[in-house]
């Protein structure tokens, strides 16, 4: 079963992708309209301002999980700081 992490004002919330009813096979819209809701239930934030998503999805197939983070996260910015991210979801 596909895990689906979601970074939410640097903490890591663990999903499993059936509860959201998503899996890796599943487009990224997909993905972000499924956690849309839990992500404004748990932070209050919605990720869907003037019709665009401000969060990204990144697929691990290694490791069998999506990760859910911000755009200013996931967006252009340096590996370092990507891989602090990644290492935040482990």
């Amino acid at each position: 079963m596909t895990d689906v992490k979601i970074l939410l004002e640097n903490e890591v919330k663990n999903y499993q992708s059936d509860t959201l009813g998503v899996n890796m096979e599943s487009t990224p819209d997909q993905i972000l309209e499924a956690c849309q809701k839990v992500i404004l239930e748990e932070s209050g934030i919605d990720i869907k301002q003037e019709g665009i998503f401000i969060y990204n999805v990144r697929k691990l197939i290694d490791e069998d999980t999506i990760l859910v983070l911000p755009k200013t996260v996931a967006g252009n910015m340096c590996k370092s700081i990507f891989e602090l991210a990644i290492n935040l979801f482990k």
